[in-house]
């Protein structure tokens, strides 16, 4: 016969008397109606074995024996806390902080204080799991939204912006502008549009061009044949030949180039070569000076001044050094030698002089310099004398 334990209490006994030998027979025995674990109140007396002798026991000692079953001492804290060695003791506690409890679940909706955000419980590696939300463009790839991950678009309808300011891409419209007399438009701010074309675009001749002639617009939408005229006209090549300006021929200039030497026109702000014999109907006038073919001055048109032995305050009339004249200073006693100061020349200068006043007196040149020459005369000249001189550099 089986042994039915319906309590713990029961089931206590029960093992206790499986303990005890009867003859060398396992106990047989049945218990009912007894009372559940949670009615005892821990005085009812239970058989038990100690040091091989029988002896009655309660729950209450055999509790406090096995300690409750929580591996010894009472526990600690309230219900539903969890237990925690409080300095050997048991002692309990709430959970809290990112996790809670409510036994025997437990919950965790934050992490170091921040609250999961929904996308904790999502797998965001899925597309599809992303509903909303702006993704930063930094986080796209690079070429990475090919053509077929755009949404739909609607038929004849191009991706863009009518508005006259930044806005977001949106569908256009395309207008049906396919017929022989449409022209597609875009309008600022509003988008594609259709125009009609008066006339129906038609164009008719009123001729027959050569071939090489032009044709031109004779009224709306016709043309007519003919060449151009005037400064210019045309030839069966096509080609444009313009021979005049304003109805005057184009000189011989008009298709020379300029330069400064060989066949090509001078230019007057620079220095020129000429090859050929330059001949000059009116004066040529001398703004600086006239150079050898060396470079060197031969003529300058600085004007000389009398420096010494001309009497007091000489009068120079002269507008160069090529031919001049110096009168002796009405003041003052003339000297046989008389010194110009002339412009700097390479190497000197070569004067002539005449003292056209006295047909006596005889003059010739002494000595001379890069810019001076000295005249000496045979008799000093007398008082306003005119002194006339032909000089020229080397």
């Amino acid at each position: 016969m089986n042994t039915i334990i319906t309590s713990p209490a029961a089931l206590l006994l029960g093992g206790l008397l499986s303990l005890i030998p009867w003859g060398g027979v396992r106990a047989q025995v049945r218990i009912s109606s007894l009372p559940p674990a949670a009615a005892l109140t821990g005085s009812e007396l239970l058989l038990g074995v100690q040091s091989g002798a029988d002896v009655a026991v309660t729950p209450t000692q055999i509790r406090t024996f096995t300690g409750g079953g929580g591996g010894g001492g009472t526990p600690g804290g309230s219900a539903g806390q969890l237990q925690y060695d409080n300095a050997g003791a048991f002692g309990g506690f709430t959970m809290a902080g990112d996790c809670t409890i409510s036994v025997p679940t437990i919950t965790c909706g934050r992490t170091g204080g921040v609250a999961f955000a929904a996308s904790a419980t999502v797998n965001a590696l899925n597309a599809s799991n992303i509903t909303s939300g702006v993704l930063p463009a930094a986080q796209l790839p690079v070429n990475g939204v090919g053509l077929a991950d755009l949404a739909s678009l609607g038929a004849n309808s191009l991706l863009g912006n009518a508005t006259a300011a930044s806005a977001n891409v949106a569908a256009q419209p395309m207008p049906s502008c396919a017929g022989t007399t449409n022209a597609l438009t875009w309008t600022s701010g509003s988008g594609f549009g259709c125009n009609t074309i008066s006339n129906g675009g038609a164009v008719t001749t009123t001729g027959s061009p050569a071939s090489g002639e032009l044709a031109s617009f004779s009224g709306a939408g016709s043309i007519t044949n003919g060449n151009l005229s005037g400064d210019c006209t045309t030839a069966n090549t096509l080609a444009v030949t313009c021979a005049r300006t304003g109805g005057t021929a184009f000189g011989t200039a008009a298709t020379q180039n300029t330069g400064t030497s060989g066949a090509t026109i001078p230019l007057l702000n620079g220095g020129n070569t000429y090859s050929g014999t330059s001949q000059f109907t009116g004066q040529v006038k001398l703004l600086s000076s006239l150079t050898g073919s060396g470079g060197h001055v031969l003529v300058s048109a600085t004007a000389p001044t009398a420096a010494s032995g001309f009497a007091t305050s000489p009068t120079v009339t002269s507008n160069d050094t090529a031919a001049f004249a110096v009168s002796e200073g009405a003041s003052g006693t003339p000297s046989t030698t008389g010194v110009l100061t002339l412009p700097a020349a390479t190497t000197g200068w070569i004067c002539f002089a005449n003292d056209e006043t006295s047909a006596t007196i005889a003059a010739r040149q002494s000595a001379g310099a890069t810019t001076s020459a000295t005249i000496t005369f045979s008799a000093a000249p007398a008082n306003n004398d005119v002194i006339v001189f032909l000089c020229g550099a080397y």
